[in-house]
């Protein structure tokens, strides 16, 4: 039967990791060595499409066949005592006729279990709680108490943080895991965690590696710090330090992350891996000369949206970088923002075969996306609506008609591309105004094929910090399409 059990386990779940397989048989192990195995409870555990038929059946006949083998050892020890009774009463009546010899049935040993491997009980708690602020909980075997510094952690336990200001840190033998508002994370084992919600510092020390799991993916890491968050369709996570290796729960997909880089994994696939990185070229007065990146509130809003896509970003501006730069292995989208000073921008990046967005209208005719001349490029003044006109393009973002970006009416970037551009968005009260255009790749622009996607948006200088939900949803159509994350 554990054979079978065993065998029917590792059929189900094909996409699991081998460590998270083993995981999931040691907790069967543990269900089956209950007195009264609940089959259910195993089964709720796994993820829907893992409750195959093999493992149910396999459950179930190693509980019918314990109850079968508990029925005829009671039945067997309660003929002998009743046979004993008898005798008893047959001493007592001392009956002068010769005493009938009583065949009492030996008392049957008791029956021993088919030895099942388990987990054996831990010596010591898997991980310590070093630290508790706000409303931390603690549940374990059923119950749930307030947890606080001191408490231990047992393996199977689990720890829920509440509130915008709750958060507690963990720490085991060679990894420790610091645990963020509104979260929750059980404990597997030593230097094993599951995060089901929320976020989760993890520090590994050199060794053998510390394992957390989540809903979408299983990372590794030893000799790194990770900052890892998980959300209901996807799980962000971040290299802080050292190297990470993670594989996706669905699939098998695996990939490394060096330091300052981060992806985004979930049932459809990875985004930002590794060598997925933008590049944000901003006005020369956010990026002074040797100094930190300062950028103005509005292009740094265009920058963790950028990030939100698990791309790492590269702020420059045209002192720092050359335009082959730009072709470098691992770019996946080029960001030109309207702080930078379009007239004086010397770049020819017309032949750059890296996708490009941008709203700086300046750059229209530089970049071949408009006809040379000013009446095809500028601004569209005091409107902060558009009129969706390609209701099928994945630029509209499912929008159609009007659409309001801002609150309040500003200045908006608008061009006049070519008739064969994918004219997505114009202003509601000029339909020659174009402020969401593109072009694919190898579609014919005013002065030759575009040599990779091509984007014109509505931003302009500081329209990022007042943009609406839908607003911000279009922008994310556009970051989303020049970089095919469909």
């Amino acid at each position: 039967e554990e054979q079978e059990l065993a065998e029917g386990l590792a059929a189900s779940t094909e996409a699991r990791t081998e460590t998270a397989r083993q995981l999931f048989l040691d907790r069967v192990m543990r269900e089956m060595a209950r007195p009264k195995p609940d089959a259910a409870r195993l089964m709720a555990a796994l993820p829907a499409t893992d409750r195959a038929a093999p493992v149910m059946r396999a459950i179930s006949r190693v509980s019918e066949e314990r109850t079968r083998r508990r029925r005829w050892q009671t039945a067997t020890v309660g003929l002998a005592l009743a046979a004993g009774v008898l005798l008893g009463l047959g001493v007592q009546r001392r009956s002068s006729l010769p005493e009938p010899i009583v065949q009492v049935p030996p008392i049957a040993e008791p029956v021993t279990e088919p030895s099942l491997p388990r987990t054996p009980a831990p010596s010591a708690p898997a991980f310590a709680i070093e630290e508790s602020r706000g409303q931390v909980y603690l549940l374990s075997g059923g119950e749930r108490i307030a947890a606080i510094a001191g408490t231990r952690l047992p393996a199977g336990a689990s720890l829920s943080t509440e509130g915008l200001t709750s958060g507690a840190r963990v720490q085991g033998p060679g990894f420790g895991v610091t645990l963020g508002p509104d979260s929750a994370l059980a404990a597997l084992g030593p230097r094993q965690v599951f995060l089901s919600r929320g976020q989760a510092v993890l520090r590994a020390e050199a060794g053998a590696p510390g394992v957390l799991f989540t809903p979408h993916l299983t990372l590794s890491a030893a000799d790194a710090t990770a900052t890892v968050t998980v959300g209901s369709r996807t799980t962000r996570v971040q290299a802080d330090t050292g190297r990470l290796q993670f594989t996706r729960n669905r699939g098998g997909v695996t990939a490394t992350l060096e330091t300052g880089r981060f992806a985004l994994v979930s049932d459809d696939g990875v985004k930002g891996t590794a060598e997925d990185q933008a590049v944000m070229i901003v006005g020369p007065d956010e990026q002074p000369r040797g100094g930190p990146p300062a950028l103005h509130a509005a292009d740094q809003a265009i920058k963790e949206r950028l990030e939100s896509f698990g791309l790492r970003v590269r702020i420059a501006d045209t002192r720092q970088l050359m335009p082959t730069d730009l072709e470098e292995p691992g770019v996946r989208l080029v960001v030109i923002s309207s702080s930078i000073v379009g007239p004086s921008f010397k770049w020819n990046l017309r032949k750059l075969h890296t996708p490009i967005l941008t709203w700086e209208p300046a750059l229209f005719s530089k970049l071949g996306m408009v006809q040379l001349g000013e009446t095809d490029q500028g601004h569209v003044r005091d409107s902060n609506q558009i009129l969706i006109r390609d209701t099928a393009h994945p630029l509209a973002a499912g929008f159609r008609d009007i659409v309001t970006v801002v609150p309040n009416a500003m200045a908006m970037t608008r061009g006049t591309p070519s008739p064969l551009a994918s004219w997505v968005a114009t202003s509601p009260s000029d339909p020659t105004k174009a402020v969401i255009f593109a072009y694919d790749k190898d579609v014919q622009m005013p002065d030759g094929p575009a040599p990779a996607r091509r984007v014109g948006l509505f931003l302009y200088e500081r329209m990022a910090l007042s943009l609406t939900p839908e607003g911000w949803a279009l922008v994310d159509a556009a970051i989303r399409w020049s970089i095919e994350m469909r």
